[in-house]
């Protein structure tokens, strides 16, 4: 029925994609499905032309400069270890699960393209979960490949395979801060979007993770470097709550959203810090999403104008589908 009252509905939709949609829970998360897999059909279309096309020399021989940095990051350079903390995708929601690989695709292209790639694992990776296995088979295709080293994957816990006195796992709700980087280190990143509220996950999942696992939390020093300045309108008034801040040193605003970073993010935080000898207010400033840095009134008219068209048009169909749905019902 919804694909008779909604445009944006794919053309084709496989066995497995069925069973994902009927294990969301709510309308609006079956409708987020369904406009991921229609995203992911286009992106199909546009690939298999590209594919068409063979590499060029010019881009086989870079694919085996990446791989050879990389070897090289594990055999000889002193870098920082890099961990993703896989224990709670099972936990995710469908979209949470699609996000959360798509930042893990980016991490991992990410770290390849440094001079100097960090050591990268994802650590407690359940095997065993068909639906984990088929995101890891859509996103993580250079997993399979011998030729292609990027990352390592394992079921095992991160203390199981590293020093404890080096792990320290990255929360934003850890009470301390996160002051330098020495290079010895394992940091833990835990593997949650930023973008849904997971309702099968605790509010401080990672804080709680580290501790369980009885290593050492930080966050980023976010509240150090950074002014947060929330405009939030309730009738007609607007409030600005400042919270104290210790020592700013760089004019950086936080204006909207919550002080959860991507996974990709964060990475790209921990590298410019620890390639510019502990430049934090550079490494934010680069680093930290331009969603954030901006409030409500400084975002393009026309990209308001056009989600606001969006979440209209995705109110519409709801309610035309549950009213269909309840004029079946009464027959």
């Amino acid at each position: 029925m919804l694909s008779c009252c909604y445009n944006y509905f794919p053309e084709t939709i496989r066995d497995d994609d069925w069973s994902k949609l009927l294990k969301c829970t709510t309308l609006k998360e079956r409708l987020h499905q369904i406009k991921f897999y229609r995203l992911k059909e286009d992106k199909s279309k546009k690939d298999a032309i590209k594919k068409q096309v063979k590499m060029s020399l010019k881009e086989r021989c870079l694919d085996q400069l990446q791989s050879q940095r990389y070897i090289t990051s594990l055999l000889l350079d002193p870098n920082p270890c890099l961990v993703v903390d896989c224990q709670f995708l099972e936990c995710l929601s469908i979209r949470g699960l699609n996000l959360t690989f798509l930042q893990l695709k980016y991490l991992i292209a990410e770290n390849r393209l440094r001079q100097q790639p960090w050591p990268l694992y994802l650590c407690n990776f359940n095997y065993h979960n068909d639906i984990i296995n088929d995101h890891c088979k859509r996103h993580l295709q250079f997993f399979e490949s011998n030729h292609f080293p990027c990352a390592e994957i394992s079921s095992k816990s991160f203390v199981d395979l590293f020093a404890h006195s080096n792990i320290v796992y990255l929360s934003p709700h850890a009470d301390e801060e996160l002051d330098e980087i020495k290079g010895d280190e394992t940091f833990i990143l835990g593997g949650i979007v930023d973008r849904t509220n997971e309702i099968g996950l605790p509010k401080q999942a990672s804080l709680l993770a580290a501790k369980q696992a009885n290593v050492v939390a930080r966050k980023l020093p976010l509240d150090k470097y950074i002014k947060f300045v929330f405009l939030k309108q309730f009738d007609a008034l607007h409030f600005v709550c400042i919270p104290s801040i210790r020592h700013l040193k760089v004019h950086l605003e936080w204006k909207s959203g919550t002080k959860l970073l991507t996974l990709t993010a964060v990475a790209s935080i921990l590298y410019d810090v620890y390639d510019s000898n502990g430049a934090w207010e550079f490494a934010l400033k680069k680093n930290i999403p331009r969603r954030n840095v901006k409030s409500a009134e400084e975002v393009s008219a026309v990209g308001r104008l056009k989600r606001k068209r969006i979440n209209d048009y995705d109110e519409r169909v709801m309610r035309e589908l549950l009213q269909r749905l309840h004029e079946n019902s009464d027959r």
